[in-house]
């Protein structure tokens, strides 16, 4: 019996190892996933030049002279932009003698030719010779329906004087906005 109970245990011991190599440690593995997610805003920039030069020598009849602006506008945004131009409430150019000049009666819908003693300004999309006074309401110049990396749009100016205008220097202020859609 002795020995029955020497085997045994011999057995139970043999059992016992294998039972526990062949039990499971623990899990081998896990696994799980994260979404990475970055926002990126929307943004827009416009520039353009600080000033546009226009030099004239009046005649009797009157004489028309032009400077041209470079309107520059970055944007990320998929739409595209909007970029509008509109002017101070006076809507003349004060001179620093005293003297005014009207805005032109061309419309951005209907440019004409520029009056005397008045200025304007064109754009590429205009027949020849033709300009619109600039309104004190934004008036949309350029649409875009992608993103804009320094796109440039030309707007020229242009005045038409007469002797009767007193000489100086004329100016006036007009504002670029460049929204995104």
């Amino acid at each position: 019996m002795k020995k029955l109970s020497q085997n045994l245990g011999r057995w139970t011991a043999a059992i016992a190892v294998v039972g526990v190599a062949l039990a499971p440690i623990g899990a081998s593995a896990a696994t799980d996933t994260t979404s990475v997610e970055a926002t990126v805003a929307s943004v827009i920039s416009v520039s353009s030049n600080p000033t546009v030069a226009i030099s004239v020598t009046p005649t009797a009849a009157g004489t028309e002279a032009t400077g041209t602006d470079t309107v520059t506008v970055d944007s990320n945004d998929a739409d595209g932009y909007n970029l509008t131009l509109e002017n101070d409430a006076t809507l003349t150019m004060a001179g620093s003698q005293g003297g005014t000049l009207a805005k032109t009666a061309g419309t951005f819908a209907t440019p004409a030719a520029l009056g005397t003693n008045s200025w304007g300004y064109r754009l590429s999309g205009f027949a020849a010779g033709t300009f619109a006074g600039v309104e004190d309401l934004a008036q949309n110049i350029r649409s875009t329906t992608t993103t804009a990396s320094a796109e440039a749009t030309s707007v020229t100016y242009g005045v038409k004087v007469n002797t009767s205008v007193p000489a100086g220097v004329y100016t006036d202020t007009v504002t670029y906005t460049a929204t995104v859609k």
